[in-house]
């Protein structure tokens, strides 16, 4: 016994002194790339004062038109030579103020791949970025190239979602800009916004979308992340909070892309999701609670994070899920033993009829064709709860409706999502699973209720 006492009391030792290298290493990022964005304010404040001095030389030059002789063929071109000269200097302060934002972004990946420093480090450094990505075009003096057109429309998307997340009805403060490159993924673009400070906040839950999502197709924008914020600050008002709309893997374009019945956008997804979902906890101060929720092929990816790639959640949500290909149960989340797989799963959503059929090698390649279980089916070891819509509607409706206000999904994200799992059952929100032989889903003898709230 002693020994096996010691041998505990070491390996405590070694957790607390990774821990305390992994602290200093986060806090000397997080200097440096303070460091990195003061310098790069006051470069851009001085380039700012050099282009007003430019200004001011060229309107100093019209006011004194008289003395330049502009209406004499010597004079007229001695003025052209002049703003020649005007425009040389402001394409060095635009070049400048260019290099200085590449410069930026090498830094910010040198530190480490997702969210390896403060949250709200990063949101300066990539707010820079995406200023300069808008002004480049915005006040460009000559053509502008194609590949800046696509990171000028993103980054207008991406500056759009900020907007919208900071809603004014919530106490979160503005909107944190976590990670943002808009040329990733083909120019579809890769971004993650933060409702709430995910370094502070008791509860973080991240929001994984599913095909036709995209920073170019204005993800970012969409109320979902609000609609969760909202239901998880009513459900524990004591508690603070943090939502993130994560849109950092490459979609299938739409249900009718082929991808869409292939695992591999999952698993590649999946890999990036569990790097950053990871380092969220590198700089969170205090405990948290992270549940990762996954919507329709989000799901899929939601799972493969947890099940091939090692992602370290409290609890995981998957809703309108179409399979969960690596993960064959919920033992293969690995989730901490106080952690659940919860399942919602619309009795009329034809998305979720998906999961459960095999997975089929196509013939002569390595690819699949199939996603995998259907995780609200008996025997996955989930807990499935109510996820049915209010009335009648179309079965793509109900496959988008389970962040909608008052419906009976988003009342039980929000108990999920703030830590009270266990409310479900009081709140008789629980719902049966599924029975795959022979095949019948209970939930579609019973109507679904409405203007749920906490």
């Amino acid at each position: 016994m002693p020994e096996e006492h010691g041998a505990h009391a070491d390996a405590a030792r070694a957790r607390e002194t990774a821990l305390a290298a992994r602290s200093r290493a986060s806090a000397g990022a997080d200097r440096v790339l303070t460091a990195a964005v003061d310098d790069a304010a006051a470069h851009a404040r001085a380039g700012r004062r050099r282009l007003d001095a430019i200004g001011a030389e060229i309107r100093d030059a019209l006011a004194d038109g008289s003395t330049l002789a502009l209406d004499t063929p010597s004079g007229a071109r001695q003025f052209q030579l002049f703003l020649a000269a005007k425009t040389r200097d402001i394409r060095r302060v635009v070049g400048d103020a260019v290099a200085d934002s590449r410069a930026g972004a090498k830094l910010l990946q040198s530190t480490g791949a997702g969210y390896s420093v403060a949250a709200r480090v990063r949101d300066r450094v990539n707010r820079q970025l995406l200023a300069a990505d808008i002004s480049r075009v915005e006040n460009a003096t000559e053509p502008i190239s194609a590949a800046d057109r696509v990171r000028y429309d993103n980054a207008v998307r991406v500056r759009e979602g900020l907007r919208a997340n900071a809603n004014a009805d919530t106490d979160a403060g503005p909107a944190l800009l976590l990670s943002y490159d808009p040329m990733a993924f083909d120019g579809l673009g890769r971004a993650a916004i933060a409702i709430g400070d995910p370094d502070l906040a008791d509860n973080t839950t991240v929001l994984v979308p599913g095909a036709h999502s995209s920073v170019r197709d204005g993800y970012l924008s969409h109320p979902d992340g609000l609609n969760v914020y909202r239901e998880v600050c009513r459900a524990d008002p004591v508690r603070t909070n943090s939502v993130i709309m994560w849109m950092g893997y490459r979609a299938p374009d739409s249900l009718l892309d082929l991808q869409v019945a292939q695992p591999d956008s999952a698993r590649a997804g999946g890999r990036l999701l569990a790097a950053d979902v990871n380092a969220l906890r590198l700089t969170h101060r205090g405990a948290a609670h992270i549940t990762v929720i996954g919507h329709s092929y989000g799901s899929t990816t939601v799972a493969d994070a947890a099940a091939g790639f090692g992602m370290r959640a409290d609890d995981v949500v998957l809703v309108g899920s179409p399979g969960t290909d690596l993960a064959r149960r919920a033992a293969d989340f690995h989730l901490p033993a106080a952690g659940h797989v919860y399942v919602g799963a619309a009795s009329t959503d034809p998305i979720t009829g998906l999961g459960g059929e095999p997975q089929l090698t196509v013939p002569g390649t390595a690819a699949t064709v199939g996603l995998g279980a259907d995780p609200a089916a008996d025997g996955y070891g989930s807990t499935r709860f109510k996820a049915e819509g209010r009335g009648l509607a179309s079965p793509m409706s109900a496959h988008s409706s389970y962040f909608k206000p008052g419906n009976e999904a988003l009342f039980s994200i929000g108990d999920i999502a703030s830590g009270h799992g266990d409310a479900l059952a009081r709140d008789h929100m629980t719902a049966p699973h599924r029975r795959r032989l022979p095949a019948f889903d209970p939930e579609r003898l019973r109507p679904g209720s409405g203007d749920h709230r906490h």
